[in-house]
């Protein structure tokens, strides 16, 4: 079976440091705009999960991090008990954390089809991401203008 992907990002460490010399108001903006994107990239890939328990579909999350600008869309840790109804084991049911077979459902195995939930779901959000970072940063740009009126008018009528 062969490995999924793995992926670097090239100039990680610099895309760091220039999201941190921004301005705070279009780091806050633009923050919400990743922040919205992963949001959706992991609610479209929940919709495209294949469902046989609902475990994975629960775990699957998206985290933003406010001081790097970074955001991660995956399966969240954690374990789920399936009752003894629905497991094959027998009476005391079977503890499953669906962080273990999620990358099986996605790329596959040698006895059943991959279903890449979570790559639909990113190539999904893939045309909306610069609107949502264009918008973000016209938003910033105009709170930012405003911001300047007012300490402006303040300072004027002192």
């Amino acid at each position: 079976m062969a490995r999924p992907p793995s992926a670097t990002i090239v100039g990680e460490r610099e895309m760091r440091l220039a999201f941190q010399a921004v301005e705070p108001t279009m780091r806050e903006h633009l923050g919400y705009a990743t922040e919205t994107t992963s949001k959706e990239i992991a609610r479209v890939a929940a919709t495209k999960v294949p469902v046989r328990y609902g475990n994975l579909r629960k775990f699957i999350a998206a985290k933003y991090t406010k001081r790097t600008g970074f955001a991660v869309v995956g399966v969240r840790a954690g374990t789920v008990v399936i009752p003894a109804s629905f497991s094959e084991i027998g009476p005391g049911g079977k503890v499953v954390a669906p962080g273990r077979y999620a990358h099986l459902v996605h790329w596959g195995s040698v006895r059943q089809r991959g279903i890449p939930f979570m790559l639909d779901a990113a190539r999904s959000e893939q045309r909306y991401y610069p609107q949502r970072i264009t918008r973000a940063a016209k938003d910033a740009e105009r709170q930012e203008h405003w911001r300047l009126a007012y300490v402006g008018l303040t300072r004027a009528a002192e």
